[in-house]
């Protein structure tokens, strides 16, 4: 019989991905397979290698697509075939996550395993919403309870009696269904219906939210607000601590500018993640939609005949954080004037440049102060950048430095505009506009946005590029009435341009074409429009 793998029973925690343990993260990166359930964040699994297979394996309430057998069959089979298995459950695996029940199918069946645990969310939600379990004069235990028994069955296995009368917190997991039965059984074992009492949705998620009241208003509270699964129900006098732990009113994450708002961000997924640290820090739910992907051009024609010629530029210009990056990686390629080495020798091909600006007798441009960063990141001493971060204002810029005849190169993708170059061109200044790179449209996951669309699910979806606007036209087609009630928003004026060019609306632009300007638009925006709801 051939060796079995290793199974990893790890806790994915509550569902902020920042709070996933160290070993969890590093067993997640090194995964040959992943089997992981329906609460799992998308950026969690996005830590995984690129060849790690996904086995999906959640159950939707009152479903049953995936039975607890065929779970541990699936762990079984992937043993047999991979080295690494994780098997991801949100929370600690043996709080109310049946990984007891796994691993003793593992254990039956000779293959290895080991419980990573994990952050419950029996502890995160109530911390989140500022409810200590525990508090000196309010509670000195607690006890977890899970919410999720069948109401028909003939004997409830947890005593009622004795939980009523049990001192300190009680934590109800998966109880959102049976609410109305737990606070039933509760008061009639006894337990005042005056007890404090909240729910935390979402806990430590951006969209989290939650209400507080008491054992006896809590079901009508959670209906008013329409507070679904996941949720966690506590119970008990430390609920009342969530007013000693806001001083001055101090906000909780569901009064954050954008809380429970949802946020489809389009860029490149790669760069995507100051956009939705920013929008989550406002207390957005993001969802990752990448419409284009880069990769580079390093060994085309173009580029070689422009890196040969690389001494007789004056000036080379950089419009994007991609443009320095592919750049970087034509100058490290192997040059193809020096010949492939003989048969037989062994010693690679050197770069094409040692220190890669140092050598360059150009001077350098940026169009804005993400490409700046980057340049000077890569040992740019002194780099242009227009007062706007826009291409046409750094033409301007450099029209009033360049003389006739300078030798300018542009460094963009193939979806570059030709302004520049064209605007340049007119003053008689030589201008190669080269594409490093390929801009492509990324569509893999057309199904997911329109999904969401459908659900009315996506409040705003925002706009980096010219490009990713190009594609998400191509996307929605002729199915533009999904897009109602859903604001657009763009990071510049090209952007902006494109948008309206497409048919599109758009419902506001950054102020000086960066992310954190961006952000900020998107903040002003969405609030507004709330206002202009509520009013």
């Amino acid at each position: 019989m051939a060796e079995c793998g290793k199974v990893f029973l790890v806790g994915a925690g509550p569902g902020d991905p920042d709070l996933l343990t160290v070993a969890a993260k590093r067993l997640i990166e090194t995964a040959d397979a992943i089997v992981y359930d329906r609460l799992i964040s998308p950026h969690i699994l996005d830590c995984a290698r690129a060849d790690c297979e996904k086995i999906f394996v959640g159950k939707e309430p009152e479903h049953s697509s995936h039975t607890q057998a065929d779970i541990n069959s699936v762990l079984v089979d992937c043993a047999g075939r991979h080295h690494c298995i994780v098997r991801l459950k949100g929370g600690d695996p043996y709080v109310f996550g049946r990984g007891g029940e796994e691993a003793t199918h593992l254990a039956k069946n000779g293959i290895e395993f080991e419980v990573i645990p994990g952050v419950t969310s029996a502890i995160a939600a109530p911390a989140a919403a500022d409810i200590p379990l525990t508090y000196r004069g309010y509670a000195s235990q607690f006890t977890v309870v899970t919410g999720h028994e069948d109401p028909e069955k003939a004997e409830s296995d947890i005593n009622w009696d004795v939980l009523a009368h049990t001192p300190g917190t009680l934590v109800f997991l998966m109880g959102m269904k049976n609410i109305g039965l737990i606070v039933s059984r509760l008061v009639t074992a006894g337990l005042a219906e005056s007890t404090p009492a909240a729910v935390v949705e979402h806990g430590t998620l951006p969209n989290q939210r939650e209400v507080a009241g008491t054992l006896g208003t809590i079901e009508a509270l959670v209906n008013a607000e329409g507070i679904t699964n996941p949720a966690v129900i506590v119970i008990g006098s430390v609920v009342s601590c969530r007013e000693l732990l806001r001083p001055n009113g101090a906000p909780s994450k569901q009064h954050a500018p954008l809380a429970g708002k949802t946020v489809c961000v389009t860029r490149a997924r790669e760069q995507a993640s100051s956009l939705k640290e920013g929008l989550e820090a406002l207390g957005a739910h993001v969802v990752e939609i990448p419409l284009i992907r880069f990769e580079g051009l390093e060994a085309s024609p173009e580029v070689v005949a422009a890196l040969d010629a690389i001494d007789s530029y004056d000036w080379i210009v950089f419009d994007s954080v991609n443009g320095v990056k592919y750049f970087l990686s034509a100058l490290e390629m192997p040059d193809a004037s020096s010949g492939n080495p003989a048969d037989g020798e062994t010693e690679a091909v050197a770069p094409r440049l040692g220190d890669p600006f140092g050598n360059l007798p150009a001077k350098i441009a940026a169009v804005g102060p993400a490409t700046k960063k980057a340049l000077e990141e890569a040992g740019v001493g002194e780099v242009l950048m227009p007062e706007r971060f826009t291409t046409d204002d750094l033409l301007a810029e450099l029209l009033g430095i360049l003389n006739e005849g300078d030798r300018v190169l542009i460094v963009s993708s193939d979806k570059a505009r030709t302004a520049m170059r064209d605007g340049l061109v007119a003053k008689n200044i030589v201008a190669d506009l080269v594409p490093f790179y390929r801009n492509i449209a990324a569509l893999e996951d057309r199904e997911k946005l329109t999904a969401a669309l459908r659900e009315g699910s996506i409040d705003a979806i925002t706009f980096t590029c010219s490009s990713a606007v190009v594609n998400f036209a191509d996307l929605i087609g002729d199915a533009r009435d999904l897009l109602e009630g859903v604001a657009l928003y763009s990071i510049g004026p090209v952007t902006t341009a494109t948008l309206a060019e497409r048919g599109f609306t758009c419902a506001g632009e950054a102020d000086n074409a960066r992310i954190p300007d961006l952000v900020t638009c998107v903040k002003q925006g969405l609030q507004t429009r709330r206002d202009e709801v509520s009013a």
